[in-house]
């Protein structure tokens, strides 16, 4: 597991995470393009918002600074939940 002994690979684990989360919204791209009115961008509007974090982290490892890492974290697993439960709601009431 990275961490603050090991910035290099908290880098190299945010970088990936960064990766992650991208292809998982481009995926989702059609999905969300298919919800009704202005929900996609609502929805788009969350997942840059948790990339926008993820490249926060990435600043902070790489210059070293866990202070910018840790605040950062925290919000992006806030956004994250959110964005869940955004995501999953806009679904049902699609489906309905």
């Amino acid at each position: 597991m990275a961490g603050a002994d090991d910035p290099h690979s908290l880098l190299v684990a945010l970088i990936a995470l960064r990766r992650d989360v991208a292809d998982h919204v481009e995926a989702e791209a059609d999905e969300m393009d298919q919800l009704p009115g202005v929900t996609p961008e609502v929805a788009r509007h969350g997942q840059a918002r948790l990339l926008d974090l993820i490249d926060l982290m990435v600043v902070g490892a790489g210059g070293h600074d866990p202070i910018i890492c840790i605040r950062a974290a925290g919000e992006f697993e806030r956004g994250l939940r959110r964005q869940h439960r955004l995501e999953t709601t806009l679904r049902l009431h699609s489906i309905a």
